[in-house]
């Protein structure tokens, strides 16, 4: 039986990376991201305002660049970027799916915090802050067999992975390690009596 892979031949080096190639990519990432920022205020929905599909998606992405070693210079650039997207959809929630992380309102809460933190906003991140801390306590109060409750999406899953992103953010505790277990215990009690079903 053959090997089924093709042989990577580029080195994983950041020296194989020229100083001319990595220009021409910043560059090319810098056009599509002016572009992308500029369709953002006109083309997305304020019912599509997620990481996953809307526009805290878009300030996510501008969030990664300016803390980018590549992009450092322009960092305070990308961050208003992020802000001016947020902006009109600021008070924007749908609150049908407070604790999800990608297609709820704790993924909006969370990259509005660690934008605002970044930025200096002290009081502004710690208002996005306890909206997503405050999310979190519908984890313990939803069904542990409904579809979805413990996904990545929409789930318990992403909410732990919010927790995890604003604590590596913050540099400190967001909630208590007994809520973490309680959330993972919900997690684990829900599978067992999905797996019944």
């Amino acid at each position: 039986m053959t090997d089924r892979y093709f042989e990577n031949r580029i080195s994983s080096s950041e020296e194989s990376v020229s100083n001319a190639s990595r220009e021409f990519w910043k560059q090319k990432i810098a056009e599509l991201t002016e572009r992308v920022g500029r369709n953002a205020l006109s083309s997305l929905s304020p019912s599509k305002n997620t990481v996953y599909t809307g526009t805290a998606g878009i300030a996510y992405m501008f969030y990664r660049l300016a803390v980018s070693d590549e992009f450092k210079k322009d960092s305070a650039t990308y961050l208003n970027r992020a802000i001016k997207v947020l902006a009109p959809r600021d008070g924007d929630f749908s609150s049908r799916r407070p604790n999800g992380f990608l297609s709820g309102d704790a993924g909006v809460n969370a990259v509005n915090a660690a934008i605002r933190h970044l930025t200096g906003d002290v009081t502004v991140a710690e208002l996005y802050l306890k909206r997503f801390i405050d999310g979190g306590t519908t984890v313990d109060r939803e069904s542990t067999v409904t579809s979805g409750q413990d996904e990545l999406f929409v789930g318990r899953a992403g909410y732990l992975y919010g927790v995890l992103w604003l604590e590596k953010v913050f540099g400190r505790k967001i909630i208590p390690d007994q809520d973490i277990i309680d959330v993972c215990s919900k997690i684990v009690q829900s599978g067992r009596e999905y797996s019944k079903k």
